[in-house]
């Protein structure tokens, strides 16, 4: 599973979080992690009138810890669910699927 892809690092401080939209996502789950493996807990939950502009761009200004380093992640959510890793399933009922997942994550 490569998580390299959706998740970015931060020190401590306030910092701003970008990312394309999902299609089908009605929220984002904006979360964070010690060490980007486990323990993932809900940093804020993010809705999609934060994405907009031409081209459509997802932000949402974050807090890191008071120190150290913490992974951050966004996962884009709808009725049905959260968005899915492949190595955790396949869907088989393609109206029923999540959202894809958020792409061009980065910090500003």
């Amino acid at each position: 599973m490569v998580l390299a892809a959706w998740f970015t690092l931060a020190d401590a401080g306030t910092f701003t979080m970008k990312w394309d939209p999902s299609a089908g996502a009605t929220s984002y789950d904006i979360e964070q992690s010690a060490d980007g493996l486990t323990g993932w807990t809900l940093n804020k939950s993010v809705p999609t009138t934060a994405c907009a502009g031409t081209p459509v761009v997802c932000s949402t200004s974050v807090t890191g810890p008071a120190s150290g380093v913490m992974h951050f992640r966004a996962a884009a959510v709808n009725t049905v669910g959260k968005a899915i890793r492949y190595s955790e399933g396949i869907w088989h009922c393609q109206s029923c699927a999540p959202p894809a997942q958020p792409a061009g994550l980065g910090v500003q």
